[in-house]
């Protein structure tokens, strides 16, 4: 096998060092994505898309993307202080 320092898996990136930076940045990127492209829903005003349905679709499809592999990250103040300022 070979050494490396950096490899991606399932679509997260694990580095050797714990420097998550540049995968929080690729996350918070990813979710962002996702968010825009459900622009529609976020904005409607229809009586059954309402906040419960939002809420849903919003911890589904954009707080997965951007947390997906967070469970390898070491947790910082830095790194808690960009995952809340993008929720």
């Amino acid at each position: 096998m070979q050494k490396v320092d950096k490899f991606t898996y399932l679509d997260s990136t694990v580095i050797a060092n714990n420097q998550v930076e540049n995968e929080i940045k690729a996350r918070i990127s990813k979710a962002a994505a996702s968010m825009n492209k459900q622009n529609k829903v976020w904005k409607t005003t229809d009586f059954f898309c309402r906040t419960k349905l939002k809420l849903g679709l919003y911890n589904s499809l954009v707080i997965s993307i951007l947390l997906y592999g967070s469970e390898t990250w070491p947790v910082t103040h830095t790194v808690a202080k960009k995952l809340d300022g993008f929720d």
